[in-house]
């Protein structure tokens, strides 16, 4: 049971007006497994809607909020949406809002 982020490391040149995108998947990942939340970059998850979401969202920040950061993660199933896909990745909701938590934390962290 994984927790699926998109890359290592995200570094898009969205155009050439949009700044470049960072993110510390590593660190992120490091901080979910010390909160007992099972966790690993995968680069599987997908690319094409997932690089248009990253784009919209890079396009969003950059003329609204230009002193924002942002980006998105994978997250697993739940165990009940998965009840009768036994070979499906899943976690508790109580896992996944501890994971997303502790990337929150861990992206906050890098920034200081």
């Amino acid at each position: 049971m994984d927790v699926f982020l998109i890359m290592k490391e995200i570094s898009l040149s969205i155009s050439r007006s949009l700044r470049m995108v960072r993110l510390l998947i590593k660190k992120m990942v490091e901080y979910m497994k010390a909160a007992n939340v099972p966790a690993a970059v995968s680069n599987t998850a997908g690319t094409y809607v997932c690089n248009h979401l990253m784009y919209g969202v890079c396009y969003y920040i950059k003329k609204e909020f230009p002193k924002a950061i942002g980006g998105f993660m994978h997250v697993p199933f739940l165990h009940e949406q998965v009840m009768n896909k036994k070979e499906t990745a899943s976690l508790s909701k109580d896992d996944v809002v501890k994971g997303i938590e502790a990337s929150i934390e861990a992206i906050v962290d890098s920034l200081n």
